[in-house]
This record gives structure tokens, sequence and C-alpha cells, in this order.
């Protein structure tokens, strides 16, 4: 009974083996490991890569993948395989990563995603153009919502910005006096080049922006949640890189 009575033992510095690494070291690295496996996600298999980006969409339309059919989202990553069908009335709009090919479907039309361009499997072809290389790949950064698939999100994965800070804005303009109404290449082509460059406020000013301009449209709404979600991933990741002792307190 005096040695249970006696707890001085229990707050007594504890020796650490020789070679062996303090425990709250190892809970920071695992912690930090398991944080980041969550927020980029395992690595895909070359059947699974994202090919194209649903960069428009009016109405309502499906995809289906392994047996799983799921409402089609503005701004989602298409992978290989992948199929779309767009009922009558609506209209899906998609950029290929690879290509720049740009493919409007109305319905009622059903497609399956391809590498470089789509396969009409029924209905109505779709009308195709070009967008610029620059442009197809910037929008690949496009962050993803959560749950996609076993995603848990999406954060910036490229480490070198495909342009220069001082192009950005005559870009932008460009893009934006080009496009039709209820498009928004220019926005996303901005947030991405943004997000590359890690200008985390000037990101947040803009999406304030644009939503003052467009106070109704879905797909603003839709665009604005994705980046807001991103910068909070990135600030998270930066916070538990700096100090991963904090989330142990």
């Amino acid at each position: 009974m005096e040695f249970i009575q006696n707890n001085e033992w229990i707050n007594a510095p504890q020796a650490t083996p020789a070679g062996a690494l303090p425990l709250r070291k190892v809970m920071c690295f695992l912690l930090t490991s398991m944080v980041f496996m969550l927020l980029y996600g395992f690595a895909k298999t070359p059947a699974a890569m994202d090919m194209a980006l649903v960069s428009a969409l009016e109405g309502k339309a499906t995809v289906r993948m392994a047996g799983s059919t799921h409402a089609l989202i503005p701004y989602s990553k298409l992978e290989a395989n992948e199929q779309i069908h767009v009922p009558e009335g609506s209209v899906v709009q998609i950029v290929y990563f690879s290509s720049g090919t740009q493919e409007t479907w109305r319905g009622s039309s059903k497609f399956q995603i391809g590498h470089h361009q789509s396969l009409l499997t029924s209905g109505r072809a779709p009308q195709t153009s070009r967008v610029s290389l620059l442009l197809a790949r910037q929008l690949m950064g496009t962050p993803q919502q959560a749950g996609k698939r076993g995603r848990i999100g999406q954060v910036r994965l490229r480490s070198v910005s495909l342009i220069e800070q001082s192009k950005i804005e005559s870009e932008y303009a460009r893009l934006k006096a080009i496009q039709p109404a209820g498009i928004y290449l220019a926005e996303l082509f901005k947030l991405n080049a943004l997000n590359d460059l890690y200008e985390y406020e000037l990101m947040e000013g803009f999406i304030d922006e644009i939503r003052r301009a467009y106070p109704v449209s879905r797909q603003i709404s839709e665009l604005s949640a994705r980046f807001l979600g991103s910068i909070d991933n990135q600030m998270r990741i930066a916070a538990l890189r700096d100090s991963p002792e904090k989330f142990l307190e």
C-alpha cells in the first residue's frame, strides 16, 4: 500500500534507451505523416488519372464509374473511362488537360472520358474547340471537393508557377474579354495562378470581388468554396509543418 500511495515515481523523468527517439518526436512524425496522407491522398494508378475538368454545367448531369452513379458537379475532375449522361435541357462543358480540347455537350447525350477527347456513346455529338495549353494545364490545379471517390480534399501540388505574376492580370483580361456569359475559365485561371504563387490574400480579395459581381451564380459559389477550402488546407499544412508539437498539446 505504501508503494501505491507514493506516486512520486509517476512524475519522475523517464530515461530514454540509448539510440531510441523520444516518444514526443515519434508522435509528431506519425501525426505529420498521417495528415499529409489524408490531405494529399494516395498515389493514383495510371488508369485513374485526371484527364479533364468540368468547366461549366447548366442544369443537371451524372457521372458513372465502377458501377456507382453520382451527380456531376461544376469544376470536378474527370478520370479516364468515366461515363457522363447529359439529359435533355442540360449543358456540360469540359476541357482536357493534355490537349486543350474543349467540348460542349448538350442533352440528351452520353459519352465516355478518354485521354485527349471523349467518346460519344449515344445522343448528340459535342461542339468542340480548343483553349491554350497554358490555360488547360493551369486548370489541372483546380482544388477538388472533399470526399470525391475517397479523397479528403486537395492542396496545391505544383512547385513551380506556370506563369509569372506580372503576366497574370493581362492574361486574365484577355480571357475575360473572349469568354461567353456563364463561363468562368478566366476566373479559374487567375485563382489557380495565384494559388501556385501562394498569394492567398490576393486570392481571398479576388473571391470577394467575383462573389459581388455574380451573387446568384451557382458556379461562382462552387468555385469560391473550392479555393477557400484549398487556402485553409494550405494554412493547416504550413502550421503542422512548422510546429507539429502544437497538435499534441
